[in-house]
């Protein structure tokens, strides 16, 4: 099983070999770069179709990735269409359970309020070179439901935090408690 980062970074994966491949099929070229295209977006196939347990589909793409290094472009042109017809229907149950969660982190569940409290705390406690302070209000914001791009902002903080950065991370928590 899949967490969410991991299904994310699943779907991002995919999406790119897919059309990678998809767009070498359109115009197969046994040119250097095109195959070099093809393996690496392949290879990431196999990877993807190992990390959730598909060994048939990619012991299949490992077969495709070695026609690739050997420019065996009849074996290429036959074999990756089908491989790619099983992969998209296992591709799509995840970009589903990505939206799903996409929509369910920006549904509004915000407590704007608790939101604008701790920006406020973090960025006076950045004001005072207090990292404590500062953790322990982002700490408070992830126990509570947020929006992906509040998390993403949470994550900036947590970062300029790491790096003793303090006026950057004060910086940040007022322009979001700003925006709000």
């Amino acid at each position: 099983m899949l967490t969410a980062i991991q299904m994310e970074h699943f779907l991002r994966d995919a999406d790119k070999a897919l059309s990678a491949l998809d767009s070498f099929l359109k115009r197969p070229s046994s040119a250097t770069e095109a195959l070099k295209s093809y393996v690496t977006s392949i290879h990431s196939v196999k990877s993807l179709l190992r990390s959730i347990g598909e060994k048939e589909l990619a012991d299949i793409a490992a077969g495709l990735e070695d026609a690739g290094r050997k420019a065996a472009l009849q074996t290429i042109t036959s074999q990756t269409p089908p491989l790619l017809a099983r992969f998209r229907p296992i591709v799509e149950p995840i970009r589903s359970q990505v939206s799903k969660r996409i929509n369910e982190d920006d549904a509004g569940t915000e407590d704007v309020a608790f939101l604008r409290t701790q920006l406020a705390a973090i960025k006076a406690a950045c004001e005072v070179y207090n990292k404590r302070g500062a953790e322990s209000a982002i700490d408070a914001l992830k126990k509570k439901p947020c929006s992906r791009a509040t998390k993403q902002f949470l994550s900036e903080i947590d970062l300029f935090l790491l790096r003793g950065d303090f006026e950057e991370a004060a910086t940040l928590a007022n322009k979001i408690s700003m925006k709000l």
